[in-house]
């Protein structure tokens, strides 16, 4: 059964709404609501250009017409807590006017203050990029810059070539977790993260198809504790790592040839390698990771786990609460044979590539 639900409270001061599926509607023009300081909205269906307004589930934009939604969201600059934005579409040849008409303007969320957490969701179909709407994408991400002081940002199926300045440059002095989930054509990502990103704990990047490097100054971000890199399949290389991370995991990066001294990493409490062909690396100083609770390294040929090294490192963790190993047997390999192992694959490489 369709219901719509209207909750009036403190009096004759309006704060909530919550439409869900109903055939019951508000008032045509919800802006002359702000006079009653409506507060609260909970709508995916539509947008609203309400100046009071401070809580926002779920803001739709799409193809045409719909990038007004865009504009009405400038006003909202009470925004608080967690917005989800989702793209619907490029199907008109005019987005690109329309687009360019709101990007000459002041960004749209850089005035939300209050807003702490924001997910940029393109959900469209794959034809529009084959439409030749790559631009499309960068330019509305561009458009929605999210304000300085931001703690958490997710972008999904962005299909964009690039990502914009604010990126690169911009400093999020309270920003803590970034996730970046299905990007099909970014190769390169770049950030001055040496100052802009202090408060930094958690990284995740999946299934960006594309990508082949990530940020030099990753080992700059001395707050990061957990990053997670999945499915990157054209990731080349790891850089530097901060000495503080606890959770590492990298899984599916069929062209990773190599990883920073992971030893180093003395903070380590989880350490996962999965389905990585192409990594070669004799991990020496395993012993030092003390911190370690979990270590699985499968499906990767060419890494070399020194036996004594292994078996020192079981010793120190053996007696501790909670300590799981998962190697897949032929990597590890006697103290003696293991920098020859390391040499003959390396020969066999030169082989090859003769």
């Amino acid at each position: 059964m369709q219901m719509g639900v209207f909750l009036k409270c403190g009096g004759s001061m309006f704060r909530f709404l919550a439409k869900f599926h109903t055939t019951i509607r508000p008032p045509q023009s919800t802006s002359k609501l702000c006079s009653r300081s409506l507060q609260q909205l909970e709508n995916k269906k539509c947008c609203y250009n309400l100046i009071q307004l401070e809580k926002l589930s779920t803001w739709e934009c799409g193809s045409g017409d719909s990038w007004k939604n865009i504009e009405e969201l400038r006003g909202l600059s009470l925004l608080d807590g967690s917005l989800y934005i989702t793209i619907k579409g490029f199907r008109r040849e005019d987005d690109h006017l329309h687009l360019h008409d709101v990007e000459e303007k002041e960004e749209v969320l850089t005035n939300k203050t209050n807003l702490s957490r924001l997910v940029i969701d393109f959900d469209i179909d794959g034809d529009d990029v084959e439409s030749g709407c790559y631009g499309c994408y960068e330019q509305v991400l561009r458009i929605l810059k999210p304000p300085s002081n931001i703690e958490a940002l997710a972008i999904w199926r962005y299909k964009g070539r690039r990502f914009p300045k604010w990126m690169e440059m911009r400093s999020f002095p309270r920003l803590e977790k970034i996730q970046l989930i299905f990007m099909w054509n970014v190769e390169e990502w770049g950030w001055n993260w040496r100052h802009s990103l202090p408060l930094l704990e958690e990284l995740k990047i999946h299934h960006c198809y594309s990508l082949k490097s990530l940020p030099q100054e990753l080992g700059d971000l001395t707050a990061l504790k957990k990053m997670f890199v999945w499915k990157c399949y054209e990731l080349i290389y790891v850089p530097r790592l901060n000495t503080g991370l606890e959770i590492l995991e990298i899984t599916e990066c069929f062209e990773l040839e190599s990883l920073p001294q992971l030893h180093l990493i003395t903070s380590l409490r989880e350490l996962i390698i999965l389905y990585c062909p192409k990594l070669k690396f004799v991990f020496h100083g395993l012993r030092h990771l003390i911190s370690l609770e979990v270590l699985t390294i499968k499906e990767c040929p060419w890494v070399v786990i020194p036996k004594g090294e292994l078996d020192q490192l079981v010793a120190l963790r053996g007696n501790s609460d909670f300590f799981h190993i998962d190697i897949d047997e032929k990597l590890i390999h006697d103290q003696e044979d293991s920098t020859t192992t390391s040499e003959t694959r390396g020969n066999d490489d030169d082989d090859v590539s003769a």
